[in-house]
């Protein structure tokens, strides 16, 4: 699939994330519920399309089912968190692995490229939203801190929400 992402939004985007970031990305499991879990962005192209690394076996099962995807990115000191709806593919080419791959990809596998049974998930980007703080203090950091640290213990089987 083509991205048809303006220069702009792509600057921008590039400027949000980049190698290594973490994306909480959601998939709708077969129950209708959403499976969400983290993973390292290896790479923004130049064409708008984010890849991640990913077992072969996880791929399989998770992918392959539903091609929508959902990638969430939060960067508190960049003051900007980034939704990211598109759609994704797997890409077993082992060279454009070992292109792609970095040293802290190593953290999440250990073996490298040829050691472990990897394939690329290619994220075609469809839609970006953006919430940015331009504010330049850190109130909102700090009333966050204030309610978690105020906050009541849980008796029993109460739950607390926290909001600001």
């Amino acid at each position: 699939m083509k991205n048809t992402l303006s220069p702009d939004t792509l600057k921008n985007l590039r400027q949000a994330i980049g190698d290594g970031d973490i994306s909480m990305t959601s998939l709708l499991s077969e129950d209708c519920g959403v499976e969400t879990f983290p993973l390292p962005t290896a790479h923004l192209d130049a064409t708008g399309h984010v890849w991640f690394f990913v077992s072969k076996d996880t791929a399989r099962k998770q992918y392959m089912k539903e091609e929508a995807v959902y990638l969430l990115y939060a960067h508190p000191l960049k003051r900007v968190s980034v939704n990211i709806i598109g759609h994704c593919s797997l890409v077993y080419d082992k060279k454009k692995m070992q292109e792609m791959w970095k040293p802290f990809m190593k953290w999440w596998y250990p073996q490298g490229v040829e050691g472990n049974d990897l394939c690329l998930l290619k994220v075609s980007v469809k839609d970006v939203c953006w919430w940015l703080n331009r504010n330049d203090s850190n109130d909102g950091f700090k009333n966050l801190f204030k309610v978690i640290t105020e906050v009541e213990q849980p008796q029993d089987d109460e739950k607390y929400l926290l909001a600001s």
